[in-house]
């Protein structure tokens, strides 16, 4: 997510499946604290994000994110169990909303840590996460960087099982804002209280059986700059925290991270977001303009920080029923897709229907897949990606190549 889709509020998307794309890495030192057996590959599974946030014809009918509930989270988790498990996706990942009502304010408990909204999951965060486990699959859960401002009240709420300490104990005292939307009070850690409420958030999701925490609008980078938006201390206090808990927690920070603190985001945690959403927010999924080919530019200078232990992090690879859905334009058929790009049909699609419009939850296409050498990961045979074979023309001539998504800038087409 990034800084349009989060409080400003205009996101435009639809996701069939989400995956994680990474680079292909380099290796790199191993990692010998107990969290590196966490990346032993790069992650994959389904995130909520893209069809919360879409604006698609009956995806969201209670208003704007009304997608995410407990009921749409399971309903996805039962489609990937199903179908994609065996290809090795295994996360079910609640992105943001999940403590926010349907007029997207925020809810808190006693101690200003998030709390699940009653009417989007009426049985708790825990009992989601038992669900996902059920199945063999994981849970994942979302947070953004700092103390979110209705959290602070008034400087007055007690921190967990901190004797003495209340949120006005753990941030600045001008309460200057970070993270990618200024939706937060920046985290002093030189005051002693502060790292408890980082180990009580912790600990809360531990608690409820979580396996993998996105941390969102973390910088230096999330569109923002400056010391007032480093989150450094707040992600190695992540780190610290979640070691605590004694429970193996995925970290993963979000979004377009400063390279120049690639070293930083290594040692932390176990994935970081090197470019902005892969959604375009528009009437369609993405548009490769919008931020897709921002990926080739920016990926090769990451490539060499990649390995087990911690992974680049390229996003979703948006899909799209392939035949029906054509009220929603899909991704220009004459652009290149991503290198591992895995097609998806609706879950609950009967065979010979696939024309119905309406988004569906995701389905395996049938594709054949098979491991890339060497990553652990799935990816599609590459038959699957070959033009079709055409008669030459004659008299033969050289030509460039006019599936390159430069000339697509241009204006020019294959």
């Amino acid at each position: 997510m990034r800084s349009s889709s989060y409080f400003a509020m205009p996101a435009r998307a639809l996701l069939v499946l989400a995956l994680t794309a990474v680079a292909v890495p380099t290796a790199h030192a191993a990692d010998t604290t107990p969290t590196a057996a966490l990346a032993a590959k790069p992650y994959m599974g389904w995130s909520s994000w893209s069809m919360q946030s879409s604006k698609y014809p009956g995806l969201n009918p209670d208003g704007d994110y009304s997608y995410l509930t407990e009921a749409n989270v399971l309903k996805q988790t039962d489609a990937l169990a199903a179908k994609l498990k065996k290809y090795g996706y295994e996360y079910v990942n609640i992105d943001a909303g999940w403590w926010m009502d349907k007029t997207w304010k925020s809810g808190f408990d006693q101690y200003g840590r998030q709390r699940p909204d009653p009417v989007r999951f009426p049985h708790g965060m825990k009992a989601v996460a038992d669900r996902i486990h059920a199945k063999g699959l994981k849970a994942g859960i979302y947070l953004p960087a700092g103390l979110e401002k209705g959290a602070y009240g008034d400087g007055k709420t007690p921190i967990w099982n901190a004797d003495g300490c209340t949120t006005a104990n753990i941030v600045y005292d001008d309460l200057r804002t970070t993270n990618g939307w200024d939706s937060a009070y920046k985290l002093d850690f030189s005051k002693p209280c502060t790292s408890k409420y980082i180990d009580s958030q912790a600990r809360l999701i531990a608690d409820w059986g979580f396996d993998f925490l996105k941390l969102d609008g973390v910088g230096p980078g999330s569109g923002k700059s400056g010391d007032q938006y480093d989150n450094v201390a707040d992600v190695a206090a992540w780190h610290r925290a979640i070691a605590g808990t004694g429970r193996p927690i995925h970290l993963e920070l979000s979004w377009s991270l400063d390279i120049g603190h690639a070293a930083d985001w290594k040692k932390y945690s176990q994935g970081w977001r090197i470019d902005t959403d892969v959604e375009c927010y528009c009437n369609t999924l993405v548009s490769w303009e919008n931020s897709v080919d921002d990926r080739w530019d920016d990926t090769p200078a990451w490539t060499r920080h990649a390995g087990p232990g911690g992974w680049n992090d390229l996003r979703e690879a948006e899909l799209r029923h392939p035949v029906g859905h054509r009220q929603v334009p899909p991704l220009h058929r004459r652009r290149p897709h991503p290198p591992r790009l895995l097609r998806a049909l609706p879950a609950d699609q009967p065979r010979g229907h696939r024309d119905r419009p309406g988004p569906q939850p995701a389905r395996a296409a049938g594709h054949p897949v098979r491991p890339a050498a060497g990553l652990g990961r799935e990816e599609p045979r590459r038959h699957l990606h070959r033009r079709p074979v055409q008669p030459r023309r004659r008299p033969r001539r050289r030509h460039r190549r006019l599936d390159h998504p430069r000339l697509h800038r241009q204006g020019r087409r294959p």
